[in-house]
């Protein structure tokens, strides 16, 4: 799994002027994207498994709405940040855009590109921390590392789940 970091200009809701992370992550799955896109929309509720800083998520009107909308609780170094969000583009099995509105608002593009009988996965997330989190600018070198760290691990056991499910089947 490789992880970049780069700073950006800000997305659409923020000023012009403002610069914002974006995390690169790659990792390789040895299950076929289609496979995973499958999998993961019944496996949401593992979610919570999945990214242990992840304190409540819930997933509102998923089957009746085009761009359903969700609403979290994330734990950052002990600090509950509410937000909501919602899915903007869906095209399974290559791609799947998602935007939260509030707390941590980001903009995470998710692209899946098959590699023979395995997926690599490149996610893709410019975001803005909380101001009121922040503090000083002192705090956000550290906040940022533990985010990106979350992400990390959270990526490495859903990848984890998606292979073992492969290695259960027939």
């Amino acid at each position: 799994m490789r992880l970049r970091r780069v700073i950006t200009p800000a997305f659409s809701f923020l000023p012009r002027q403002t610069l914002v992370p974006r995390l690169i992550q790659d990792l390789t799955i040895q299950v076929d994207p289609a496979t995973i896109f499958s999998r993961a929309r019944e496996c949401l509720s593992l979610l919570l498994q999945w990214w242990e800083q992840l304190e409540q998520f819930d997933l509102s009107d998923e089957h009746t709405a085009e761009n359903p909308r969700f609403t979290y609780t994330y734990a950052l170094l002990g600090v509950s940040i509410k937000g909501e969000g919602e899915r903007q583009q869906y095209e399974p099995p290559r791609y799947l855009l998602i935007r939260t509105t509030s707390g941590i608002r980001a903009l995470i593009e998710l692209a899946f590109e098959a590699a023979g009988e395995a997926t690599h996965l490149t996610i893709t997330a410019d975001y803005a921390l909380p101001g009121a989190l922040l503090g000083s600018t002192t705090h956000r070198p550290a906040l940022e590392q533990q985010l990106e760290a979350d992400v990390a691990t959270a990526l490495e056991r859903f990848k984890q789940h998606m292979e073992s499910l492969s290695e259960t089947e027939p």
